[in-house]
């Protein structure tokens, strides 16, 4: 009879787990959708900037930083008379050769001979975190820059709306530009990697992008 008794309850137990397991499973299955969903549409309405060092070494990434800097000023310059993301993009690819000028200039005066490869197009980016804003890993638009073989650590950022960071190494958003970003998001994607409420939703854009 106590014996049972035993099984009927580790029973119980295995269900319970069971049962657990299968919420936190079917809870994940959710937000992972959700963060696609949000990633996916978000894609569609800024454009990113891509930058890939030579290599790894200490030289190569600070070459990769100026060339970073150098074409962050110049693209700025010539879309600073605002728009919508699909001006951004038809005034840069008219500008495409002129950018890779801009990065070829700089790679000459640090000393370096190394080719470079701009084109507008699309790239996976992992998640991205800027201060208390997390942009969810996946597929965007990207203006991207290869220095030399481009074998280094790369470096990104958002270039519409703007907020690449020439001056600060913290990526901190000041409140004018997160208002450029709820002119482009919708509410619920300005709030999904933004509000503090929406936690679970950034560790869902997380396990999406399966990075650290």
């Amino acid at each position: 009879m106590f014996q049972g008794k035993r099984i009927k309850y580790g029973l119980y137990g295995i269900i319970c787990v069971l049962a657990v397991i299968m919420y936190i499973a079917a809870d994940r299955f959710s937000g992972q959708a959700e963060a696609a969903d949000y990633q996916k549409h978000m894609a569609q309405e800024i454009l990113r900037f891509h930058v890939i060092a030579n290599s790894d070494s200490e030289e190569d990434q600070e070459l990769k930083m100026k060339v970073k800097e150098g074409v962050v000023s110049y693209v700025s310059a010539l879309t600073q008379v605002g728009g919508d993301l699909e001006s951004t993009k038809y005034i840069i690819s008219l500008y495409l050769d002129e950018i890779e000028q801009e990065a070829q200039r700089i790679i000459r005066e640090e000393g370096y001979s190394y080719d470079t490869k701009v084109v507008l197009t699309e790239s996976y980016f992992p998640i991205k975190t800027y201060g208390e804003a997390v942009f969810p890993a996946g597929i965007y638009q990207a203006l991207k820059i290869e220095i030399g073989k481009a074998e280094g650590k790369n470096w990104w950022c958002v270039l519409y709306p703007n907020l690449c960071f020439v001056d600060s190494a913290y990526g901190v958003l000041e409140e004018d530009q997160k208002e450029m970003l709820k002119e482009v998001l919708t509410e619920e994607e300005y709030n999904s990697i933004f509000n503090a409420d929406s936690k679970d939703i950034k560790i869902s854009f997380k396990l999406f992008s399966g990075r650290e």
